[in-house]
Formats: C-alpha cells, sequence, structure tokens
C-alpha cells in the first residue's frame, strides 16, 4: 500500500499544532505532488514545522515524496546528509513545534 500525506507516524497532536495555518491547508493531500508548490510554501508560515515533519516522517518510514515545507525530496535527502542520519529528526520536530508561534491571523490567514 502506498503512504499518503495523511500515513504518518509523526504524532497528530503536533500537526494540529501548525497544520491549520499552512498555505496549503485548504487543499487536501494532492498538492504535495503539484507543480507549483514550492511558490505557495514561499509565504507560508507553518513552513518550519512542515519541513521538519517531513525530515521526522522520512526519518521513521523512508517516505520520500512531495513538497514538504518548501522542499522537494532531494532537497531534503540534503539536508539530511548535512545533518548526518544520526539526527533525531523526531526530536528536532517536537522542539521546532513547541518553540513554534502561530501568526496573529488565524488559520488559513483569517
Amino acid at each position: 500500500m502506498a503512504i499518503s500525506t495523511l500515513d504518518t507516524t509523526v504524532p497528530s497532536d503536533l500537526d494540529a499544532r501548525w497544520r491549520p495555518w499552512a498555505a496549503c491547508a485548504h487543499l487536501g493531500p494532492s498538492p504535495f505532488y503539484g507543480r507549483g508548490l514550492k511558490d505557495l510554501c514561499a509565504d507560508c508560515p507553518a513552513s518550519e514545522p512542515c519541513l521538519w515533519a517531513a525530515l521526522a516522517l522520512e526519518a521513521v518510514v523512508g517516505y520520500h515524496y512531495g513538497i514538504w515545507g518548501g522542499t522537494a525530496a532531494l532537497r531534503r535527502q540534503r539536508i539530511v546528509e548535512w545533518f548526518g542520519p544520526e539526527v533525531d529528526y523526531h526530536a528536532w520536530y517536537v522542539s521546532v513545534v513547541d518553540a513554534w508561534v502561530p501568526p496573529a491571523a488565524g488559520p488559513g490567514g483569517l
């Protein structure tokens, strides 16, 4: 079975703290694979936790697809090569989410 963007081992309570503010939140899972998504990510207030969610997910289940935090799989692979495989990406994800402050506007910029 293929892994979808919803099949993650990243705790959902962490995702719920930033994902509603993601610029792509209203688009469903298909935009993770579409052209032009990096442009959508450029001004996204949740791009940092999104990137670290992808790195944590990839470290655990080997999921290397889609655009997350404005990065494609190859860019994230290079990030992992830079930091090294011994880094606890899930712990970093938790730290980033704990430090992340939602924008003053509500989810979706409302």
